[in-house]
């Protein structure tokens, strides 16, 4: 998981060398697939201002130097470290003036010098580039890793070749300018030729953490601890976005459940409202209703059964009454509605079979002092020789 957050899971080293005497700059990319390596991307540039422009600035990038101005020399008698076998091998050579990579082997050890200037050149482009180095590798020492992973005894880079022996360890390393690109195949990876040294060290570099027997150690980790201070603050910023996004959508959810809440109390509160409307409407309609039946029957011991007792004392035997109503409903009226009645009036339905009759009480009624006035509404034949009638008898009042 820390390896994952430190590197991720792709892997970049750039060679820098030389095809037929001009400078090249091959970009070999892997990506850690179950615990094996899968090649995504393998290309080759004249300009190392291209290449730089056309790799991914996040991602982790292995220098790897072998060029023309990289002195190697095989080392055949015991050497303790890379500055006794520098000065025997380039005695009249001012070691502090180059970055130094030495190889061991039982037998023949390797050692591999760059100019310091050169280098640290290389390194500030890739710093204006702000490419994400996190380490630089010299020559040809980090192939002697690839010998156990090859059916031949030899290997050879873009300007060495390699010789090993049964027990794959190095016998010799000499200078081998290359005419023609061939292909390796290493645990099922094709690897170019020209991209093998580079391949050869980002193995070492992520095998060991660090290039053993060198005296730019302090330089590589100073590389690598800026990577990673690169990498906290990412992840920290990312981390940190995340939390406000997070903290965000919980206020925004909290937000929209209240407004929801408050949208559903708005809604209880205006059918409350509108029920309790509703009720005290309903409440003056049957006070008023209540009020109208009080006025209505006020005098029905007295006025009205007087009037009603008159009316069916003078009903002749021919006339047969079949409704009567005092102070008659005008319309029908929903509940909610005011109830009007006709005011002073008595309403008399029913049938007649002789006319004449029906005429006489029509004026006796008429000679009432209490009756204002007679209005025959109906009066047309019916079944069995009968007549209907309807009139309203209007009281004084």
């Amino acid at each position: 998981m820390l390896h994952s957050l430190t590197y991720g899971n792709r892997y970049t080293v750039i060679t820098h060398g030389q095809v037929k005497g001009s400078d090249a700059y091959h970009r070999l990319i892997l990506k850690k697939v179950k615990n094996t390596f899968v090649i995504v991307d393998k290309s080759s540039f004249t300009s190392l201002e291209t290449c730089l422009e056309n790799t991914d600035q996040k991602k982790p990038v292995l220098l790897h130097i072998n060029h023309e101005q990289t002195l190697f020399k095989t080392v055949e008698f015991s050497c303790k470290n890379y500055l006794e076998a520098a000065k025997s091998s380039y005695p009249s050579l001012e070691t502090e003036a180059f970055y130094i990579q030495f190889t061991q082997s039982p037998k023949t050890s390797l050692i591999s010098l760059v100019r310091k200037e050169t280098v640290d050149n290389w390194l500030r482009i890739y710093k204006e580039h702000k490419i994400a180095l996190i380490g630089f590798s010299i020559g040809n020492g980090p192939m002697t890793r690839l010998a156990a992973h090859t059916e031949e005894n030899q290997l050879e880079s873009a300007n060495a070749r390699l010789l090993f022996d049964e027990e794959n360890n190095l016998l010799s390393a000499n200078p081998l300018p290359m005419t023609k690109s061939k292909d390796y195949k290493l645990d099922g990876l094709v690897i170019p030729q020209t991209h093998l040294g580079g391949f050869a060290a980002l193995l070492c570099f992520y095998s060991t953490r660090k290039t053993p027997h060198s005296n730019f150690e302090p330089t590589n980790a100073l590389l690598l601890r800026n990577h990673l201070q690169n990498r906290i603050f990412y992840w920290g910023l990312r981390s940190a976005l995340l939390f406000i996004f997070v903290l965000l959508s919980v206020h925004l959810g909290a937000s929209s459940l209240l407004s929801k809440q408050i949208e559903r109390m708005e809604r209880e509160l205006t059918s409350t409202q509108g029920y309790e409307q509703n009720t005290e409407a309903l409440r003056l309609s049957i006070e008023q209703k209540k009020k109208l039946i009080e006025t209505l029957t006020e005098n029905s011991n007295s006025t009205v059964s007087y009037y009603l007792d008159q009316i069916g004392a003078s009903v002749p035997k021919s006339v047969r009454l079949l409704k009567l109503a005092y102070q008659p409903l005008l319309k029908r009226s929903k509940p909610s509605e005011k109830i009007e009645v006709d005011k002073g009036s008595i309403f008399l339905s029913g049938t007649t079979h002789n006319g004449e009759h029906f005429t006489k009480w029509m004026r006796s009624l008429k000679a009432k002092k209490w009756i204002q006035s007679i209005a025959v509404i109906d009066y047309n034949k019916g079944k069995n020789k009968q007549t209907n009638f309807k009139i309203v008898l209007k009281l004084w009042p």
